[in-house]
């Protein structure tokens, strides 16, 4: 299996600011459902840039990962186990919705194609 680098960017959901979203088609519900990550999987190594504060899930499971401070966030599960599930907490994006041009939501993702 071929490892393969991908970068999803969020900026949100009103339109000067979805211009800058990756893929174009980009919203809300598609970090929320998750559904713009299932092409990406298994994920072996994820970074997670974003406001502190911002929540997201793995696995789906029930509990969320905070961001803390810093503003980032990385895990390689590498040889461990497999990330095959990645979505954002329904408050984190309406977060990012209300401070335009300052809040993002970027993720980094190595995956096996």
């Amino acid at each position: 299996m071929a490892r393969k680098v991908y970068q999803v960017r969020y900026y949100g959901d009103n339109k000067t600011d979805s211009a800058k979203n990756q893929p174009a088609n980009l919203t809300g519900n598609r970090l929320r459902s998750g559904s713009v990550f299932s092409q990406y999987t298994p994920m072996k190594q994820i970074g997670i840039q974003s406001m502190p504060g911002v929540k997201f899930y793995l696995n789906n499971s029930t509990e969320p990962i905070t961001i803390g401070s810093t503003g980032i966030y990385e895990l390689n599960v590498e040889n461990m186990t497999e990330i095959t599930a990645l979505s954002f907490d329904t408050t984190s994006i309406n977060m990012i919705n209300e401070t335009p041009s300052t809040s993002y939501i970027i993720v980094d993702i190595l995956y096996e194609d």
